[in-house]
């Protein structure tokens, strides 16, 4: 099978510049979706869904999807809402290989059943570790456009000290504020105090959740509950970078007047070259093992 040949389908701009990097890189690159209305040098743009299927079913192509690749379950991103995933299985062949972030499981049933491979992008620790680091800058944008008081010299607090945690905690304490932590795992709770923050449980902090100014949430449960937002100061600001639903309950907090808002796709939206060529280098990466 030639992998120099690239179907993109969907997307947002990341994909755009996903496009542009395998180009470079001397690969063969068709496309479709919103995020190639302006066009790319070199490129194949196609309109309907039946070139799509035709390109698919004549060509030995690797195929490529969003990051995720599906938003409401049913449609594949950045398609206009009338590609339905459903309607890419009968196309797959036989021993194919799939890129796309947060494949849904009955697409991976189809590839698995020709013999295929699923590469999900979000299971891929090179690409969690380089988009944490667009996820955290992309969080701090949302909280100097939400809060009302400047960062640095705020008290904050990021709930969570995985990858994206302890990159935002960095930039954070960085930019001059004084940062806390709230780790479930007493490990990282070391490695966060090691780096020169405070670090607690949340057992341990729940008397101080009145002394916040900005809370970061990273963790993808609800931890942010009701009787923490009536514990919170009234003009705190809550950015929540969880994967969907978030860790806030948010109707509370809309009940309490507090500003809380769930940040999706932050690399896209306020890095979208780097997280596209970081998409595409482990595309590269992965076809030349």
């Amino acid at each position: 099978m030639d992998r120099k040949e690239v179907l993109i389908i969907g997307g947002d701009a990341r994909q755009f510049y996903m496009a542009k990097h395998l180009l470079l890189h001397g690969y063969s690159v068709t496309v479709f979706g919103e995020a190639f209305s302006e066009g790319i040098d070199e490129c194949r743009i196609l309109e309907t869904k039946e070139e799509v299927f035709f390109c698919m079913d004549a060509q030995r192509t690797l195929v490529v999807l969003p990051v995720p690749v599906t938003v409401d379950g049913q449609t594949v991103k950045g398609t206009g809402g009338e590609f339905m995933l459903e309607e890419l299985c009968p196309h797959m062949k036989e021993k194919e290989r799939i890129y796309g972030g947060n494949i849904p499981i009955e697409l991976r049933g189809t590839c698995e059943m020709k013999q295929g491979q699923c590469m999900d992008f979000m299971k891929s620790e090179r690409v969690a570790y380089l988009n944490a680091v667009s996820t955290a800058e992309g969080g701090i944008a949302e909280a100097i456009a939400l809060g009302e008081g400047q960062l640095s010299g705020s008290h904050c607090l990021v709930i969570g000290f995985g990858r994206c945690g302890a990159v935002l905690a960095d930039k954070l304490k960085c930019l001059g504020a004084r940062v806390d932590v709230i780790e479930r795992s007493g490990r990282k709770r070391a490695r966060a105090t090691a780096y020169g923050l405070c670090s607690r449980s949340q057992e341990e902090d729940e008397n101080h959740f009145g002394d916040y100014d900005y809370i970061f949430n990273t963790v993808p449960a609800q931890v942010v509950s009701r009787k923490i937002l009536e514990a919170c100061k009234r003009d705190v600001a809550i950015i929540d970078i969880a994967s969907a639903p978030g860790g806030v309950d948010y109707e509370a907090a809309g009940a309490l007047g507090i500003a809380a808002k769930l940040c999706l796709g932050l690399p896209g939206k306020y890095a979208p070259k780097t997280a596209g060529e970081i998409l595409a280098e482990e595309i590269m990466k992965t076809e030349t093992n």
